[in-house]
């Protein structure tokens, strides 16, 4: 008899935005780096963090709470997010919140517990900058 679990499938909740906001990629951007069952779910909202600019997305690691992570994607005003941050989002940033998800994912379980990780991806107006934060 086969007790293992078997794999889900990453769920995406996606909010219609109004012509003058975007995301700074979509779900086939998404699928297209971290499979379809590497994030538990994709969601989208607003971010309660106080940058020097908007944040465009946020990736938690596995903590105490649950053992798969998940992705928010927050709108951005589109005269405030151009297509080539956009651009630079889905070629480089995706791919190295992906890096850091793997690295996340590699630590040993006894080593989440207590904490919680994430990496916000903050637009400046002119570049991507990652933050990587920790709560204990």
């Amino acid at each position: 008899m086969d007790t293992t679990e078997p794999i889900k499938q990453t769920r995406f909740t996606v909010t219609r935005l109004p012509k003058t906001q975007r995301f700074a990629c979509s779900k086939r951007d998404i699928k297209a780096v971290f499979g379809h069952n590497q994030l538990d779910s994709v969601s989208t909202g607003v971010s309660r963090l106080k940058l020097a600019g908007p944040v465009v997305a946020v990736i938690d690691g596995a903590n105490q709470w649950s053992d798969r992570p998940s992705m928010r994607l927050c709108p951005v005003r589109i005269d405030q997010y151009p297509e080539s941050a956009a651009d630079e989002f889905k070629s480089v940033i995706l791919p190295k919140m992906k890096d850091w998800l793997d690295q996340e994912l590699a630590k040993p379980a006894t080593r989440i517990f207590g904490h919680f990780e994430c990496l916000v991806v903050e637009w400046n107006g002119s570049q991507h900058k990652c933050h990587q934060l920790r709560w204990h």
